[in-house]
């Protein structure tokens, strides 16, 4: 049973305060522990591990809330034995010629922290035509990992560290506009940064993502569109440079600018539920550069 624990206080009518503590484990897929290895070029591959080992994540946050409208968030996480890819490097010599191999290594690669500070506020301004979800803040990142060997074959490569720190700053909105008096068309303005900050590969690049939607409302029947990322901008790149010369550089264009469009239509007695979801136009972020 892993623990956990949250406290809630509250001051009085306008301040309230909690804290949570939360621990988990995450088990290696099938697919990580499968000792496949994807040869991309000669030098160039990718290698599970069945030797993986389950990793545990501590996690604390506290919170104060003000008319329950603004929010500070303080938390810190701890990630041990996180599971990464690991990208080694050595030089060989074939045919007279100094060649470099380059295996993306699936393992267990030391710890992790993060710390964040973010300021908030969730809102609806102008007589409920805007339902404002802002949020901002700086997040610290420590990684402590070393590796220099395969541990599905014993392979020794030149050493992978990561002990580097890096500061960041962070900006999600989220916001449905009412856009007549009848409450059945909504515009949603969704809205996310995440600043350049180190991670178990090296330095993953600025993140940012803009996304609309339109909806409208009519009898038991809702129409939407959706556009995600709209500006193409939410494309994955890592460098990463060793104190030993080597260099490594991804890219991961997933191409996530998308288009989408749905017909809804709800069944039941609507004179009794009369409240419908207004759903944000992307509900997914990012998730990651966690």
């Amino acid at each position: 049973m892993l623990p956990y624990i949250s406290f809630n206080y509250a001051i009085n009518d306008k301040n309230n305060l909690s804290y949570s503590f939360s621990s988990r484990m995450r088990r290696p897929s099938f697919w990580e522990l499968n000792p496949v290895k994807n040869i991309i070029t000669e030098d160039n591959y990718t290698q599970n591990n069945p030797f993986v080992k389950a990793s545990s994540t501590y996690n604390q946050e506290l919170t104060y809330m003000y008319k329950n409208s603004y929010f500070l968030i303080l938390n810190h996480s701890y990630q041990k034995d996180q599971i990464t890819q690991v990208p080694l490097q050595k030089r060989y010599t074939k045919d007279g010629m100094e060649r470099v191999r380059l295996a993306y290594i699936r393992t267990n690669f030391g710890d992790r922290q993060e710390m964040s500070a973010m300021l908030g506020v969730q809102k609806s301004l102008f007589k409920q035509y805007l339902t404002l979800n802002f949020n901002a803040g700086v997040q610290y990142n420590i990684n402590n990992g070393t590796l220099d060997t395969d541990p599905t074959t014993g392979e020794v490569f030149d050493t992978y560290i990561n002990n580097r720190k890096s500061a960041s700053f962070i900006v999600t909105s989220n916001n449905t506009i009412r856009l007549d008096k009848k409450k059945t068309w909504f515009l949603g303005v969704n809205y996310f940064y995440v600043d350049k900050q180190q991670i178990e590969l090296g330095m993953l690049k600025n993140l940012m993502s803009l996304d609309l939607s339109i909806k409208k409302n009519w009898n038991d029947w809702t129409f939407a569109v959706n556009v995600n990322d709209v500006l193409r901008t939410n494309v994955v790149e890592i460098e990463d440079y060793q104190d030993n010369g080597n260099y490594n550089y991804i890219k991961n264009d997933m191409y996530r600018r998308s288009v989408s469009v749905s017909i809804t239509y709800s069944f039941g007695n609507q004179k009794v539920k009369k409240v419908r979801d207004i759903e944000a136009a992307s509900d997914a972020i990012k998730n990651r550069t966690r």
